[in-house]
Order: C-alpha cells, then structure tokens, then sequence
C-alpha cells in the first residue's frame, strides 16, 4: 500500500479534511513539522493571500494561549490587553482589541503612562489598577518578559497572564500562564525578527484558526485579517526590526492596505491633516510619514491616541485625534533638534570627549519621551552607541540607541554597566534605562569599557577594525543636522 505524506493527504484533499475537536493529526503535522506554510495552504488554513508565511503555530506556547483565550472567549471572561507605551507596543494593543471586540469578547486595554508608571507589568500597576476589577486573563504585547513579580502578584490575584514580547529574553523568566517569544532558546520557530505588533497579529492568525475549527464563526463573524495589515506595517516599521521573511512578506500587503481607497479611518485622517499625496506620492515615503506622527505618541503625550486613532470607525473623532497628534509630532520636531544642538554643544566645550567610543550624556531639560530618536539619529550620524538621559528626578530616566557590531541589551546585562542601573530592558539595537542620578558616571565609565572591550575583541580576531569607522571620528564635525 502505497504510503502518503499526511501533508500530501491533506493538500489533496482539503474539502475532505476531518478536523477534531482539538487539532487533527494532518493539521498538527503541517503546522509543527513544517515551518513555512506554502500560498495555498495560507488560503486555506487563515484565508490570507500571503505567497509564504511561517505558521504561528511553531511558536512555543501558541497552541496553549489560543486554547485558554478560547475558554475566556466562550465563559465570558474578563480579559485585559496589557500593552507597552511606545508606537509598537500601542498598535500591538489595536490589532487585539479590534479583534477581540469584533468576535463579541469582553476586553479591556491598557497602557502605562511612559512619564509616571515603572516598564512592563509591573507590580505597582497591577495592584493599583487590576486588583478587583474581577480580570481573568492579561494578554502582554510587546513586553512582560521581565515583569516576574507583576506576574506573580496577577496570579495572587487569580488572574493569568500571557506574555508576548519580542524583547530579550533574562535568566529569570516571569511564571506566566504561557510566553510567546520568539529569542527563547528553545523556540524554534525563527521568528526573532517580528516585532510586538507582528506577534500579536500571529496570535490573532492562530486564533482565527482555531476558533474556526470549533465553529465559533457559525455564530459570530470572522475577522477579515487582512484589514489589520496596515497597522502591522505601521508598527513594525516604527520598531525598527529588520525588514526581511514574514516582515517584508507582509509590510507589501499594509502598503497596499494603505494604498487603497478603502483605508482605514484613522491612516485616512493622518493622511488628510498632513496633507499627504497618496494618490500620486510613494506609499513607502508617506506610511514612513505617518510612522514618524506614531512615534511621537507615547513619548510627548500618551499612547492611548494611537489605540483611539486606530480602533475607531468615526471619520469626525478621527479627524480630532489626527489634528492633535500631528500638533504633537510638530513639538516633538523641535525638541529633538534641541538635544542634537545641545550635543553638539557639549563636544565643542569638550572636544576630549570626541575620542571616546561611545556617547552617554544627559540633561535635567531634556524631555524623555524625545530622547530616543534623538539618540538613534546620533548613533548613526557618528557610528557609535548612544545614550541619553533625563536626570530631572532622582531616578533618571534614558534611551540607549546602538550600531552595526553591538548588542546593546548584552552589553548592558553582561557587563558592570547592570549593577549601576535600577531597570533596563530592550534588544539589541534600542533600550531603555532607569538608574539613580548619583550613579550615572559610574554607568558611563562602564558603558564605554564594555564598548572598548567589545572593539579590542573584533581586534583580536579579525586583525584589523572594519565596521567600526567611528573610531577617532569627532561628533558634529563636518556634519548636516537636518531632521525629517
């Protein structure tokens, strides 16, 4: 008897497929033992056009969220989306909340505010602002993965929480319900490259799947996944995660979603207030416009406006919030500029400093929320990791931005930079930082030995330094500080 493939069997006879109630053994076998599926496969299993696409499935803990999701969907459950402040994590909580609410769940969302609340999930928050609010499930997009004891004071609570987080990965993981993450070393699903927003879309994927296979969408009507593209585009690119696999697979289709004339209401009323040409412009210049004005909330207002602007299906609010955060986006502008002048300033009265292989700075007038971009426009006009700190409060807040050649959330953990931090966390190009202000010489005194040890062991091994031209190359010098 001749044998066949069962995921030969189930592309020849997709009508046929019996599925169980759980997950059949030619569906588990396709989406396990093969990590990419294949265009017709695509359409089949999520009713997307993608050409390939990796199945969210092969990411550790997916099938076990999506089966206790199901459970707090089907007894009504209290569920909460727990998001990060920044553009990524504010887009994550959009694609989940619309979901969510489209397939009749009782969700809630929220987000901290980056100028009062500690990052994550912290324990602080989930005492003041979760405790008997009867919550069953917290979903955490694009953080958590360090939040151990917010994490266990929910489960004293009685409350799971799973985690998805695209973030590095600490020794000392939180005890959640599940943890989707792709950097966990034995998650083999080769997805590190997904930012949170890329995440949550792939839990909604699973989702719409697995509900399928239950008959959920007899009685309820299935989310088309597609119309959430666009706003994947929005927060991958404005993560700053590498544009290639799944990401440039599905950045193409939130182009196109942003291209069409059926957009969503709030990319519409962004694109009407900036006066942007859709129609004849290039829709990679204007969705990197409209990335821009997303990043500034969060870090000079809330990001709460992104959710609003994003979620919302009225033309006049959005109208209202675009005009807002366009204002926003314009201060934002200005403020950036001021901490590059005030840079530049601080190398001409201490030209010495220009030979150091890393910048650390900081400055009681400088905003927070603005500290990032500008140091991700220092390192890559002088080619060398950034950071720069707030120290108007006791405890200072800063935004670390890297280079080529150099993982910032190892040289932050792996070295004496740690001891003098209160908090830090990121990936390997970004992070943020929280430290005493009467530490912080002695963290810029670690920072660039890590940094030179860093360069002295590429010494070692290559005999000669290739990516690192920065070396010897003074800041602000023979430079253009124009900001788009």
């Amino acid at each position: 008897m001749e044998k066949i493939n069962s995921s030969d069997l189930c592309l020849k006879h997709k009508k046929n497929v019996n599925f169980t109630s759980n997950e059949s053994p030619v569906v588990a076998s396709i989406l396990f033992r093969r990590r990419l599926i294949a265009g017709d496969e695509s359409q089949f299993f999520f009713k997307l056009p993608f050409g390939q696409i990796t199945s969210p499935y092969i990411l550790k803990h997916m099938s076990k969220s999506v089966k206790r999701i199901y459970k707090a969907v089907s007894m009504a459950e209290k569920i909460l989306i727990f998001g990060d402040y920044d553009s990524d994590g504010a887009t994550s909580v959009s694609i989940l909340y619309d979901f969510f609410k489209k397939i009749g769940a009782d969700v809630s969302w929220f987000i901290p505010d980056r100028k009062k609340d500690a990052y994550g999930l912290s324990a602080e928050i989930v005492a003041g602002q979760f405790r008997n609010k009867d919550i069953d499930l917290i979903i955490t997009v694009d953080c958590g993965i360090n939040s151990v004891q917010g994490v266990q004071l929910a489960a004293e609570y009685g409350i799971d929480v799973i985690i998805t987080d695209h973030h590095e990965v600490p020794a000392d993981l939180p005890k959640a319900f599940a943890i989707i993450n792709p950097k966990q070393k034995d998650c083999m699903s080769q997805l590190d490259h997904l930012a949170g927003v890329g995440l949550a879309y792939y839990l909604a994927m699973a989702l719409t799947y697995y509900f399928r296979q239950k008959g959920f969408w007899d009685k309820f009507l299935e989310p088309d996944l597609m119309e959430y593209c666009d706003i994947f585009a929005i927060g991958t690119l404005a993560d700053l995660v590498p544009v290639k696999g799944d990401n440039k697979n599905m950045l193409n289709f939130g182009y196109k979603m942003i291209k069409s004339v059926e957009r969503r209401a709030g990319i519409q009323a962004m694109i009407d207030e900036c006066g942007f040409d859709i129609i004849n412009g290039n829709v990679i210049d204007v969705t990197s416009n409209l990335v821009k004005r997303f990043q500034v909330a969060g870090r000079v207002c809330h990001a709460n406006i992104i959710v609003d602007l994003l979620t919302t299906e009225d033309v006049f609010k959005a109208a209202k919030i675009a005009k807002e955060l366009n204002s926003y986006y314009i201060k934002w502008k200005n403020e950036q500029e001021r901490i590059v002048f005030d840079v530049c300033e601080y190398f001409k009265k201490h030209p010495d400093e220009t030979i150091k292989n890393t910048i650390v700075l900081w400055n009681k007038s400088w905003h927070e929320g603005v500290l990032g971009k500008a140091a991700s426009f220092l390192a890559d006009k002088f080619d060398k990791p950034v950071v720069l700190i707030s120290n108007k409060n006791v405890l200072a807040k800063g935004s670390a931005r890297s280079v080529k050649g150099f993982n910032l959330f190892q040289l932050l953990a792996d070295n004496n930079c740690a001891k003098y931090l209160k908090e830090f966390g990121g990936h390997a190009m970004a992070a943020g930082i929280v430290c005493e202000s009467n530490n912080m010489v002695k963290f810029r005194n670690e920072f660039e030995i890590a940094v030179t040890n860093e360069i002295e062991k590429h010494y070692v091994l290559m005999h000669k330094i290739t990516d690192f031209k920065f070396r010897g190359r003074k800041p602000c010098e023979n430079r253009s500080f124009g900001l788009s």
